[in-house]
C-alpha cells in the first residue's frame, strides 16, 4: 500500500441484466454496472469486492489496482450462471464494409490483439494478411487497428453473430 493508503472494503455490484443498468453509475446494488470492465475500473482499493449476478458477459476484463496482502480485490459471482466470454460482439451489417478481396473490414481496437474470431459460434482460421483471406478466416491489422473477416463474400455482420476475443 502506498503511505496513508488502508483498505476500502467497497463493495460494488454488476448485472447485465438489470433495467437500471449502467457502466457510468455508481455500481451499487439498486444501479449496477452492466460490464465487470466497469466495476474492474473502481475496484482499485485493497479489500474491494465486484459482486456480478448471473449472466454472459462478453468481455475481456482488466484489474486497475491489486488490494493488498490480506485485503485483496476480489471478484464474486452472486450466483450460478456468470458466464465470462473473453469475447467481444461485433455483430450488425452496418459496423462492417467490403475491401478489395471477399473479406470484410470493421474497426476493433482492443486491449489486446485478437487470437481467435468466431462466426456463429464457429472458430475461423487466421490467415497471414487482409490479403490472403479466403473463406472462414481473418486477420487483424493491428497498426490501423482493422478487423477482416471473410466468409466468402458475404457481409459477416448481416445475419451472423461475430465475437472475437484475446483469449485462447
Amino acid at each position: 500500500l502506498a503511505p496513508g493508503a488502508s483498505a476500502t472494503n467497497t463493495s460494488y455490484w454488476v448485472d447485465a441484466t438489470a433495467a437500471s443498468c449502467s457502466d457510468a453509475g455508481s455500481g451499487t446494488q439498486a444501479a449496477p454496472f452492466c460490464s465487470i470492465s466497469a466495476a474492474a475500473k473502481k475496484a482499485v482499493g485493497p479489500g474491494d469486492t465486484v459482486h456480478v449476478a448471473p449472466g454472459q458477459y462478453r468481455e475481456q476484463v482488466t484489474v486497475a489496482g491489486s488490494g493488498a496482502s490480506g485485503a485483496p480485490i476480489t471478484f464474486v459471482g452472486d450466483a450460478p450462471g456468470v458466464v465470462v466470454l473473453g469475447t467481444q460482439a461485433l455483430d450488425g451489417a452496418a459496423r462492417w464494409t467490403s475491401s478489395s478481396t471477399t473479406a470484410w473490414s470493421t474497426p476493433f481496437a482492443p486491449p489486446s490483439a485478437p487470437r481467435q474470431v468466431f462466426l456463429d459460434d464457429s472458430r475461423l482460421a487466421a490467415a497471414t494478411s487482409a490479403t490472403t483471406t479466403t473463406a472462414n478466416s481473418w486477420f487483424y491489422d493491428a497498426t490501423a487497428k482493422l478487423l477482416y473477416v471473410d466468409i466468402g463474400g458475404a457481409n459477416p455482420g448481416d445475419g451472423h453473430s461475430v465475437d472475437a476475443g484475446a483469449q485462447s
